[in-house]
C-alpha cells in the first residue's frame, strides 16, 4: 500500500459580520439577473471575481457566490443586526490540495478585505473541516461488517438506517460512512471509482501521479483497476462535535486540538481484521486503517501537490472541454437516431447538422456575440484572467 495523498480536504467557517450596503445592492442584482438568465451572473470587486448564483442557501443565506476552481463558495446574508452571522465560506478541495491549510489562513481574510467586510478573528465559528489520506491499494476489499465503533457512533445501512450507510453494485461494496452530520463521520470509500465517474474529479489523477513522479515511480495505469484501484479514508468534523465536544470555533482552538478530534475518531470507528475473539473490541485495526491512523499521529501533516496553478487551469479545461464534446456527440446521435441515419452515414450527416446549425444561428433573435458572452460567464472563472 502506498500514500497518494493526504491533507485536509474540506473547511467551513462561519463569521460574525456583514456585507456593506454597497455590495449588497451589487449582488441583489447579479441574483436578478442570474435568475432572468438562467445562468450565474459574473462580479467583480476590488479584484475579486464573483459567480453569483440565482438562488442563497439554507439558513438565510441570501447569496451564493463562487470564486472559482481554485476559490470557495461564499454565503452572504443580506444586512441585518438582528443576525449579525451574516457570513460562511465552504473551501474547495483542490486548492486545499494545492496550498494546503495555510493557503486557506491567508486566502479569507484576504478576501474579506477586499470585499470590505469587517470581521473579527475571535467572532468566528469553524462548523466543519475535513481530513482525507488517498491509499492506493489494489487488493483491498471493501467489507462494511469489518467496522466497529463505540456505542454512541452511528452507523447506517439500506436495512438498518441507524447502523451503516453502505453503497455499492454488482457484488462489491464501494463506499462505507460511519456517523452523521452534524456529529463525526468516517468514511472508506473507493476514490478511484469516484474520479472515473465524474468529470470534475479528473483532476485527481494529475495529483496522484505527480506525488508518484515526485518518488521516482511510474504513473497508475488508470483503465486498470487491479493496479490503480485508490481508497480513500475521510474523516469529518461537522459544527455540533466540533462545537459541544471540543469547544472548537476559533483558529486557536483549531491549531490546539483538531489533531486530537482526528486522532479520537480514528480509535472510536475502526475497521479491524475479524478474528474468533467474541470480543469485537480485540480485533487488531486491519493494514489500511493502521496505515491511515499512521498519517493522522503524523500532526496532520499535509501532502501539497506540485501541480502549478496554470497546469491545474489546464487540466480543469480540458476537462470540460471534453464533457462538452461528449454532449454535442451524444446529441449528433440521437439526431441521427429520429432521422433513420445508419452508423456508415454518421460522419456526413455530423457535418450536414453543422451546416444546419449554422442557418438555425442566422436566424435566432439574438446575434451569436451576445448568446457567447452570455454563455461565457459559466466558464469565465476557469480562464486565467479571471484566477
Amino acid at each position: 500500500m502506498e500514500i497518494l495523498h493526504k491533507g485536509f480536504d474540506g473547511l467551513d467557517i462561519a463569521f460574525e459580520g456583514q456585507i456593506p450596503s454597497g455590495l449588497d445592492r451589487e449582488l441583489l442584482e447579479a441574483k436578478t439577473n442570474a435568475s432572468e438568465t438562467k445562468t450565474d451572473t459574473l462580479l467583480k470587486q476590488n479584484g475579486v471575481w464573483l459567480q453569483v448564483a440565482d438562488s442563497g442557501a439554507r439558513g438565510g443565506y441570501a447569496y451564493r457566490c463562487d470564486t472559482g476552481p481554485l476559490g470557495a463558495i461564499w454565503f452572504f446574508k443580506r444586512p441585518n443586526p438582528k443576525d449579525p452571522w451574516g457570513i460562511r465560506v465552504s473551501l474547495k478541495s483542490l486548492p486545499l490540495a494545492k496550498h494546503g491549510l495555510g493557503w486557506a489562513r491567508h486566502y479569507i481574510p484576504e478576501t474579506l478585505k477586499k470585499l470590505d467586510i469587517e470581521v473579527s478573528s475571535h467572532k468566528m465559528a469553524i462548523s466543519r473541516v475535513d481530513y482525507a489520506i488517498d491509499i492506493l491499494a489494489p487488493a483491498f476489499v471493501l467489507d462494511r461488517h469489518c467496522f466497529i465503533a463505540h456505542a454512541r457512533s452511528k452507523l447506517k445501512s439500506h436495512d438498518e438506517i441507524e447502523v451503516i450507510q453502505e453503497v455499492g453494485h454488482s457484488g462489491r461494496t464501494t463506499s462505507v460512512t460511519v456517523g452523521s452530520n452534524p456529529g463525526q463521520q468516517v468514511i472508506l470509500y473507493d476514490k478511484r471509482e469516484e474520479v472515473l465517474s465524474k468529470p470534475d474529479k479528473c483532476v485527481w489523477w494529475d495529483i496522484w501521479n505527480a506525488s508518484r513522479q515526485k518518488l521516482g515511480l511510474e504513473p497508475l495505469e488508470r483503465n486498470t483497476p487491479e493496479k490503480s484501484r485508490v481508497w480513500r479514508v475521510e474523516f469529518r468534523a461537522h459544527k455540533r462535535h466540533l462545537k459541544d465536544n471540543w469547544k472548537i470555533r476559533t483558529w486557536d482552538d483549531f491549531d490546539q486540538k483538531v489533531g486530537d478530534v482526528f486522532l479520537q475518531m480514528s480509535k472510536a470507528i475502526r475497521y479491524v481484521n475479524p478474528t474468533a475473539d467474541t470480543n469485537r473490541s480485540r480485533w487488531q485495526d486491519a493494514p489500511i486503517w493502521k496505515l491511515a491512523t499512521e498519517q493522522i499521529q503524523d500532526d496532520l501533516a499535509e501532502m501539497k501537490s506540485d501541480l502549478s496553478c496554470d497546469k491545474l487551469k489546464t487540466i480543469l479545461m480540458d476537462q470540460q472541454r471534453q464533457l462538452l464534446l461528449s454532449q454535442y456527440l451524444g446529441l449528433g446521435v440521437s439526431l441521427a437516431a429520429l432521422e433513420g441515419i445508419e452508423g456508415t452515414s454518421f460522419d456526413s450527416f455530423l457535418s450536414q447538422t453543422t451546416e444546419n446549425a449554422k442557418r438555425l444561428s442566422k436566424c435566432h433573435k439574438k446575434p451569436i456575440s451576445k448568446r457567447i458572452e452570455a454563455a461565457a460567464a459559466k466558464y469565465a472563472l476557469l480562464r486565467a484572467k479571471y484566477t
